[in-house]
């Protein structure tokens, strides 16, 4: 037999397209090992996110850390890194002149009211948000009005992570 399905089924590549995906209108299906598989919308948001880790007893190095995969945490010396799948991280502030990091938290709607003040100047470069661990652009994914963050796209219990590069 060929790859066609026979009886009434149809291939995944020959499905509908879902352009807004979400928990509502969503799941994924799979197949590994000759089994199928199935996972809900936030199961795999959950798998695929990053996750705020919260502090380490340790401090990054460049490449090579296998704990906190995919995570935004805080070393003893109070630095935030995100560590990306691989093991490389990132670090995120300087001792002097640091960058803020708020935690948002999971966030439904298209309003976003962080608790950091938000810069009256250069929001293009100063201001990186993360939705689901995916940095967003500004203006084209969201854009900023006095003391909101406003987004393009309405958010479904999403986590948000925002960072602000100081002048």
């Amino acid at each position: 037999m060929d790859d066609e399905l026979s009886m009434d089924g149809v291939k995944p590549n020959e499905f509908q397209e879902e352009t807004a995906p979400g928990p509502s209108n969503f799941e994924f299906y799979s197949q590994r090992g000759g089994n199928s598989r199935r996972a809900a919308w936030n199961t795999m948001r959950r798998a695929l996110a990053a996750i705020v880790g919260g502090f380490i007893n340790y401090v990054p190095t460049s490449s090579g850390n296998l704990n906190n995969r995919v995570e935004f945490v805080t070393d003893p010396n109070g630095s935030v890194w995100y560590i990306d799948g691989s093991g490389n991280a990132i670090k995120l502030n300087q001792s002097n002149n640091a960058q803020l990091y708020e935690d948002l938290g999971n966030i439904t709607g298209d309003i976003i009211e962080p608790t950091a003040t938000l810069p009256s100047s250069g929001a293009e470069w100063r201001i990186n948000l993360y939705r689901s661990g995916v940095r967003m652009t500004y203006g084209k994914d969201y854009s900023v009005t006095t003391g909101q963050i406003v987004l393009n796209l309405e958010a479904l219990d999403e986590p948000f992570i925002l960072i602000i590069i100081p002048e």
